[in-house]
């Protein structure tokens, strides 16, 4: 615990110290307006160090004048929509944990709370919760991550055999599967949630009692 204060202070004081401006709304602007401009140079500079050691000064600017139309069209929208553009951000901090966080008013500040290791409040949190769950073997959270049909029909020691047993590999399979597709898109409709991932899988969830579970993992 005390580790994790101190990572959380750590964190809290690089995310107050780090000045907003200028930030994504600024790049989102200067781009689009540097493209409106044809000034394509200001353009390639604000494209990031990955994005100019894969594409060449002549690919960027042979794109932007074989779609300049399309081209213009985007950067416009760009310009209009950065004014309400979200900003987000995220700190991995060991063992696969990831922590999310918003700027507002302001300020950025923690987008949920690190310290609740297995929520259910939304699918994603769930997905996270039984991913966690399953490395650390937490069975009786794996269990709670279950649909009630389920749970009516299995105890802790039950999942322990059927999750640690011979099939081990398996399991250790799928969760290094589900680990690497954590922030695929999931798709909400009502009560029930989706989410496909590598290989032609898909996660599926459903909501019970306000609380989200895995109704199928694969």
């Amino acid at each position: 615990m005390r580790k994790m204060r101190v990572m959380l202070g750590l964190l809290l004081a690089a995310a107050c110290a780090t000045s907003p401006v200028p930030g994504p709304r600024d790049a989102l602007t200067a781009w689009a307006q540097a493209v409106r401009d044809g000034d394509f140079d200001h353009a390639y500079a604000l494209m990031s160090a990955d994005y100019r050691r894969r594409t060449s000064r002549e690919e960027f600017v042979k794109f932007l004048r074989d779609n300049g139309g399309d081209v213009r069209a985007a950067a416009e929208r760009l310009r209009v929509g950065a004014r309400d553009v979200e900003l987000r951000a995220h700190v991995d901090y060991g063992q696969g944990e990831r922590l999310g966080l918003v700027y507002e008013n302001g300020a950025w500040r923690l987008g949920e709370d690190p310290l609740d290791l297995y929520g259910q409040r939304t699918p994603r949190e769930a997905l996270r919760s039984f991913v966690r769950a399953l490395e650390r073997k937490r069975y009786d959270v794996v269990m709670r991550l279950e649909p009630r049909r389920w749970r009516e029909l299995t105890t802790v020691e039950k999942l322990r055999e059927q999750w640690d047993g011979p099939q081990r590999d398996e399991i250790d399979r799928l969760v290094r599967n589900l680990r690497g597709h954590l922030e695929d898109p999931i798709s909400e409709e009502g009560d029930e949630a989706r989410m496909p991932y590598g290989g032609g899988y898909a996660v599926k969830f459903v909501r019970e009692d306000g609380l989200w579970r895995i109704q199928d993992p694969d």
